[in-house]
């Protein structure tokens, strides 16, 4: 995956006891709960990049104003991390496996608007400021344990 990424995994000492207790959940978590938890952070994540705030819910740093003009003339009303009706936001992806979930996107801008970066990193004269994307917000943390809480109930009950 080009661009950033994160990646979701569970590391906690309670909860890999009650795994413990569940053999077959521990030898094998169902895949399908690292799918959901994909879904669910990356229609998160494009939410947030459509509201164009971090994951701490702190709008992002507005366009210069150059830019912002320049942007506005060329392609109206479209948010702040697109242009040509595609960026952060509509190139999120993500990757399942055993005991995980990579977040990320594909987008060759990805790691510079996450993380900001200076005018020897990027195109043009300016730095870029950092607006966040990736990470997880106190929604998104109840969500993902909501989300393992209800596989676990169900393996729990034999399902």
């Amino acid at each position: 995956m080009a661009g950033v990424r994160a990646t979701i995994t569970i590391d906690d000492a309670g909860a890999r006891e009650v795994l413990g207790s569940l053999s077959a959940f521990a030898a094998a978590p169902p895949q399908d709960m690292f799918r959901e938890i994909g879904e669910a952070m990356h229609a998160s994540w494009r939410d947030r990049a459509a509201e164009q705030i971090g994951p701490d819910g702190v709008a992002w740093v507005p366009l210069s104003e150059e830019y912002a003009a320049y942007k506005e003339k060329k392609r109206p009303g479209v948010t702040m991390l697109k242009f040509d009706l595609h960026m952060i936001g509509d190139q999120f992806s993500y990757q399942a496996g055993e005991g995980f979930v990579d977040l990320g996107t594909n987008s060759v801008y990805g790691a510079i608007h996450q993380l900001g970066g200076t005018p020897d990193m990027a195109p043009g004269p300016a730095a870029i400021p950092a607006r966040p994307y990736l990470g997880l917000s106190d929604d998104d943390v109840k969500a993902v344990e909501e989300i393992v809480a209800d596989y676990l109930e169900e393996f729990a009950d034999g399902g």
